[in-house]
């Protein structure tokens, strides 16, 4: 019944009567409402590039460049309003108020821009960018959960031009369309109003509790209904986010299939840098689809591990020499060893062991300057079962001692400075941690700045009687790998085959693969 009555302008005011208690849950949700804006400010200059990118070759450059311009300008106005927030001690209302105003520019310009692009370009285009519009407005369900008047700020500023801009085409799709944002609007409005009804449970269990302890055993049953409704609404935000990611992907293919067509036709200077920059951006776009699609499916207990027999030692050297590449530009040696103690095949699921190591050694190869980034991996073997050890080491820039335990953490770099030098969503070792621990292991660090990282983690698998045939040994897959011959060069990639290495091949005498440390030249 308290969730009916709330006072949205200051919901404090009815879950607590005690003036000091009133105070400490308004500064409360302050804190939580600068905090959690700060997270979400940075997304809105990735999805406008996005967007831009995607309706540059249809829709005209002033609209767009007005568009981005919008966006980026009240981007700009609501960071420095939560920096300014953040920084000094500015009255509850000011800072609420401030905030509601800043949102609602920022949904403003989406929407107004939305509005007037979405009906010039292409119905597929339209579908596209409504999509990321709808991720956007889920993405703040959580960032502005503490203020229902932000929320309903942010839904009306994006929806409703765009809205009725749909609703008043002459097109009969734009008109389906705008019924479906509608719908989607309304939806929303009750997961927000049901995300805000939780944190308010939460505050009136803390109110309860600080007012009397004996209300205890009362709060107790109070916090595990909120508990509960908490752990529902992170479900059907996972299974939201999941379904959306899923969606995306699949007209996200074929804008990049249809790219790769145009691209191999004739084609001016102008026409195909523009493409270029259409699938570099919906590649990028892709990746953190893949890596938010992942995430939801473990944050959502759909994700079933494989178990089927595979060798190890192929999946290890496969996965480095997907990315030899990106070490040979980069000047570094990536060395891959496979102990000779390590069995021929075990069982397992050898797709999302590689998903971890990809991560690994790219985080290895994308923080290293110089040097080398060396994968190992050991075994001990124990009652038909077997215990891999796989270390990946490099001597890259480190991570600061303060900075060690947040590296796991979900969207979150060791130095926020890294984001803009290095780029990234931060998912990558959170998945890697989640897959990790699904195959019954632990994923650690040791680091020191200036000297480089160490990633390891051990799993326990059982092993295959019946093993096919491989190499074992340390493999040089660096720049200095001459042995990788490459295919034709065209403006748009190159392929690297590189050859399988066995005992009969292997370019060191047999007795010296497992100690020696120099680059097969």
């Amino acid at each position: 019944m308290a969730a009916r009555t709330l006072n949205d302008d200051r919901p404090e005011d009815t879950i607590a009567t005690d003036d000091g208690i009133r105070a400490d849950l308004a500064r409360l949700l302050q804190e939580r409402l600068v905090r959690e804006s700060m997270l979400g400010v940075w997304v809105h200059p990735i999805l406008i590039a996005v967007v831009l990118a995607l309706a540059w070759p249809d829709a005209p450059h002033d609209l767009l460049l007005g568009w981005g311009g919008a966006v980026l300008f009240t981007t700009l106005v609501r960071g420095a309003w939560i920096y300014v927030a953040s920084r000094r001690r500015l009255s509850e209302r000011a800072v609420r108020n401030g905030v509601r105003i800043t949102v609602t520019m920022l949904a403003i310009a989406w929407g107004v821009g939305g509005a007037v692009v979405l009906p010039v370009v292409p119905f597929e285009t339209t579908a596209l960018l409504l999509v990321i519009l709808a991720g956007l407005i889920a993405s703040a369900l959580t960032t502005l959960a503490a203020d229902p008047l932000s929320i309903r700020g942010f839904l009306a500023g994006i929806a409703l031009p765009i809205f009725v801009s749909l609703a008043t085409s002459e097109q009969s799709r734009h008109l389906a369309a705008a019924m479906v944002v509608g719908v989607f609007t309304l939806g929303m409005a009750i997961v927000a109003r049901r995300a805000h009804i939780t944190l308010v449970d939460h505050l009136q269990v803390t109110a309860r509790l600080a007012v009397s302890e004996d209300a205890a055993k009362r709060a107790e049953a109070v916090m595990r209904e909120a508990r509960d409704l908490a752990e529902r609404v992170a479900r059907a935000r996972s299974a939201f986010l999941a379904n959306m990611s899923h969606e995306i992907r699949t007209p996200m293919n074929a804008v990049l299939g249809f790219v790769e067509l145009i691209l191999d036709t004739e084609l001016t200077t102008e026409q195909r840098r523009a493409l270029e920059l259409v699938r570099s951006s919906s590649e990028a776009l892709l990746m953190i689809l893949n890596d938010i699609l992942d995430y939801s499916k473990i944050e959502a207990e759909h994700l079933e591990l494989e178990a089927i027999p595979f060798d190890i030692s192929k999946v290890v050297h496969a996965t480095a020499s997907l990315l030899a590449v990106r070490a040979r530009e980069k000047h570094l040696e990536l060395l891959a060893e496979v102990d000779a103690d390590v069995p021929r095949a075990v069982r397992g699921d050898p797709t999302r062991l590689r998903q971890v190591l990809m991560n690994l050694i790219g985080n290895a190869i994308k923080f290293t300057e110089q040097g080398e980034v060396v994968v190992s991996v050991g075994a001990a073997q124990t009652d038909g079962n077997v215990s891999l050890s796989v270390v990946v080491r490099d001597t890259g820039i480190g991570i600061a001692a303060e900075h060690v335990a947040s590296v796991f953490k979900e969207f979150t770099q060791a130095d926020s400075t890294m984001t803009r030098r290095y780029g990234g969503t931060g998912l990558g070792l959170a998945i890697s941690q989640r897959l990790v621990r699904l195959m019954g292991g632990e994923l650690t660090v040791k680091s020191e700045v200036g000297r480089g990282s160490e990633f390891a983690f051990s799993v326990t698998l059982p092993v295959e009687n019946t093993p096919p045939i491989r190499a074992t040994g340390f493999a040089s897959l660096g720049g200095a790998w001459r042995r990788c011959a490459w295919g034709a060069t065209t403006s748009r990639s190159s392929t690297c085959r590189c050859p399988t290495w066995t005992a009969s091949n292997w370019p060191l005498p047999y007795a010296a693969r497992r100690r020696s440390r120099r680059r097969i030249s």
